[in-house]
């Protein structure tokens, strides 16, 4: 299986993805401003079925059937990123 790269930020903030890649049989890298920084792999043999980590049921599950408009996107786009309402 492929290896995996992913940096030590995201790892911090959405451990799901590296965890069904270890469960998958994959070993990941991690990278610390922009250098190898370590490297994980699965304590045990990958299982004969991937594990696939549903992330639409998972969107569903938090925002249900909500459409946002162009501005709400906006306004919470800026948020995310520190800054002020964007108009």
């Amino acid at each position: 299986m492929k290896q995996k790269i992913i940096m030590v930020e995201d790892i911090r903030h959405d451990f799901r993805p590296v965890s069904a890649w270890l469960a998958n049989g994959a070993s990941v890298e991690i990278t610390k401003r922009r250098r190898n920084f370590a490297r994980l792999s699965a304590a045990t043999a990958a299982p004969d079925k991937l594990v696939k980590v549903e992330f639409e049921a998972q969107l569903r599950a938090v925002w249900g059937e909500k459409l946002f408009t162009v501005a709400e996107v906006r306004t919470m786009r800026a948020a995310e990123l520190g800054r002020r309402s964007l108009r």
